[in-house]
């Protein structure tokens, strides 16, 4: 026969369980919010200055493309591709110049 003291026991102690866990999970959101929050806010003033540095080069160059983005910039594709997207949504360069 099953102790029913064991059952009950292990019923207490998986409660305990899921609470530590939800306590933890608490825990660790507020430890990521206060790391990662300064992250975005540091990778948005970047890609600000990132911006107008490129908006200057490009007008001054009348050259736009990744490339020219990543040699001028000395920074990623995927950073250079977003500039130049910028560019073009704020009317600064056409789709096509390139």
């Amino acid at each position: 026969m099953i102790d029913l003291k064991c059952i009950i026991l292990s019923m207490t102690d998986i409660k305990d369980v899921e609470k530590r866990v939800n306590e933890l999970e608490i825990r660790l959101k507020r430890v990521e919010d206060k790391i990662l929050k300064p992250l975005d806010t540091n990778e948005e003033k970047l890609m600000n200055a990132l911006y107008d540095k490129a908006k200057e080069l490009v007008l001054k160059n009348n050259r736009s493309s990744v490339i020219f983005l990543q040699k001028k910039l000395i920074i990623d594709m995927a950073r250079a591709k977003k500039i130049l997207e910028k560019l073009q949504k704020n009317g600064v360069i056409k789709t096509n110049q390139t």
